[in-house]
């Protein structure tokens, strides 16, 4: 029977509870962990399961979202009114038999008061709540999951373990520099289940958080073969309906990026520049665009645009023209000029997508010669030297298509074409860790800013949205 039972609205924290469902499942196993969505079989009775398997928990989570309380069923009234609603139904039944019950509130939601709730409720208002804040998730689940071992009974089922990741060699070149984060690390992350997101009609391009999170931008379409769809779609992250959607590309759109307030972005195709109001989709303004690829190039990333650190500037690079950097700024769409860098885009007051989060090391890929076969590689440079210190090359094949690095720096997530998968590295010893498979190429992979999730936008038309687990060793 499962130790720790989650009850959640659908409606209300679905993203939440599919999240830290995975934490808990990744420290305790996924046995361990009920989650109705995931637990409950065809044709088995709702109320029966729920009373067996709260009754053999030993901690109950009661996840409270800002919709919690207010939820109503087709009647009109408060679902947690209703004595058959089933989430007043788990935490009665655990409330009743003295089974540990935790509120957890997320996104902003505050604790109920007990007249706010029925007299079976009531109880639950005098539960000292755990709050899970968006800016710091991780940290919060670490030290919720940290309360819940102090709880369990030991003994009755171990805790589950991850394989060791595979050792391989990072191929160094002469004169390589350590790598910057210095000590080997043992800590590890993994993947879980998948999310996806339909609605693009075409290959997806491009994905990129907003800086809270909260939104997935995704865009691409226009290739040579036929064209069309090349809307930019903003997706909500906590339940993956479609937020809004933004059309004025006539091309395949290879990179968008959010300003650092979120408040604008910016896309890019063969041709033009945009820059959009997230909050209404209006399109501010078209960019000058100063070089141009042919649309059969087009699906081929050519451009990088980052935003200055403060929002106010623009700069575009293109892998055509790698001794110059354009600049624009974005009040009023000015070209600034283009001018020559004296090193590596290290962060530079720019916000680069390919540079780690200090601005110390950048990531490209480039081609290499391994027993005079070539093979495609990630590499990893010092931003004020140029020089190399780690080479990480997919033993399985395939060429790099997009590489992000993670929040805090630790790890890179590389797509593959021809492996059609997504791994993710460690940068302090180039170890490969966990790895997504998917049916097609990964054109593009992004980390959000919380560190929480990981996006890719596919060649089979579909965005897909994984939960960052944290394991550690």
């Amino acid at each position: 029977m499962s130790r720790v039972f989650i009850s959640y609205r659908r409606d209300d924290s679905t993203g939440y509870a599919i999240t830290l469902h995975d934490h808990l499942a990744a420290k305790f196993g996924a046995e361990q962990i009920f989650r109705d969505i995931d637990t409950i079989l065809p044709g088995d009775d709702f109320h029966e399961v729920i009373r067996e398997r709260v009754g053999s928990c030993e901690v109950l989570i009661a996840l409270i979202g800002p919709n919690w309380l207010t939820c109503k069923g087709e009647s009109g009234e408060r679902r947690v009114d209703n004595p058959d609603d089933l989430v007043r139904l788990e935490i009665t039944i655990a409330l009743q038999r003295k089974i540990r019950v935790i509120p957890v509130l997320v996104g902003g939601a505050t604790p109920p008061k007990a007249h706010e709730l029925c007299p079976q409720l009531a109880p639950l208002s005098r539960r000292n709540a755990v709050t899970l804040t968006d800016a710091a998730f991780r940290r919060d689940v670490t030290r919720l999951i940290e309360d819940i071992e102090r709880l369990i009974r030991p003994g009755r089922t171990a805790i589950a373990s991850s394989p060791a990741p595979r050792e391989i060699r990072s191929k160094r070149p002469a004169g390589a520099i350590s790598p910057p984060d210095g000590e080997v690390r043992r800590d590890e992350i993994k993947l879980g289940q998948a999310r996806i997101f339909r609605g693009h009609g075409k290959p997806v391009k491009a994905v990129s958080f907003s800086p809270d999170s909260r939104l997935l931008a995704s865009a691409g379409g226009g290739s040579w073969l036929g064209g069309g769809d090349t809307a930019i779609r903003l997706w909500q992250v906590s339940n993956g309906r479609l937020f809004r959607k933004l059309e004025g590309h006539q091309q395949t759109v290879t990179m968008v990026v959010f300003a650092p307030d979120g408040k604008r972005l910016a896309s890019i195709c063969s041709s033009d520049i945009h820059i959009w109001r997230t909050s209404d989709g209006k399109q501010l303004r078209t960019l000058e665009h100063t070089h141009s690829r042919d649309e059969e190039d087009a699906d081929t990333p050519g451009d990088s645009i980052a935003f200055s650190s403060d929002g106010s500037r623009l700069v575009c690079w293109n892998i055509e023209e790698p001794d110059r950097y354009h600049l624009w700024s974005v009040s009023d769409g000015k070209h600034m000029g283009a001018y020559s860098p004296k090193r590596l885009p290290g962060r530079n007051g720019f916000l680069w997508q390919n540079v780690a989060p200090n601005g110390a090391s950048i990531a490209t890929g480039e081609e290499v010669n391994v027993q005079g076969t070539p093979h495609w590689v990630v590499v990893l440079k010092d931003a004020r030297t140029g020089k190399a210190f780690l080479e990480l090359r997919e033993k399985r094949g395939g060429k790099p298509t997009e590489w992000k690095f993670s929040p805090d720096g630790k790890w890179l997530a590389v797509g593959y074409e021809y492996a059609n998968a997504i791994r993710l590295w460690r940068l302090a010893d180039g170890q490969p860790l966990g790895v997504a498979r998917v049916p097609g190429t990964p054109n593009s992979v992004a980390f959000s800013p919380d560190g929480q999730w990981l996006a890719a936008g596919c060649e089979d038309k579909l965005v897909r949205l994984w939960p960052v687990v944290s394991v550690q060793r």
